[in-house]
């Protein structure tokens, strides 16, 4: 389900974002409240965020890092450490969820012999 400026707005809102806090985000979809998640946070905020599908945290991972360079605070413009700390965390993501894909087909395949 999309996040809408109106939706995101709300939510950031009720949770009392504040620069320096830390935030879990379960289901990054294509990143765009972790982008706004990510502004109210500032620079010295922390999101952790996870999605269950590997084109998802790829796209994730590239809308961050596209948003931050293009970001009007060069404050938020990613350092080269954090450029390898987002690629590192996308192929966790991947190599998470192609072990799950193996492991389910194991199952289906006991299952049917």
């Amino acid at each position: 389900t999309p996040i809408y400026p109106k939706d995101a707005a709300a939510i950031v809102m009720m949770l009392d974002l504040r620069p320096g806090q830390q935030v879990l985000e379960a289901g990054t979809g294509a990143g765009a409240l972790s982008l706004y998640l990510s502004r109210a946070l500032g620079s010295t905020g922390q999101i952790w965020s996870a999605d269950n599908r590997k084109e998802a945290s790829r796209a994730a991972a590239g809308n961050v890092r596209r948003w931050r360079t293009l970001s009007s605070e060069p404050s938020l413009a990613p350092s080269p450490a954090e450029e390898a700390e987002l690629a590192a965390l996308a192929a966790r993501e991947a190599s998470k969820q192609e072990e799950g894909a193996r492991e389910e087909a194991q199952e289906a395949q006991a299952q049917e012999g």
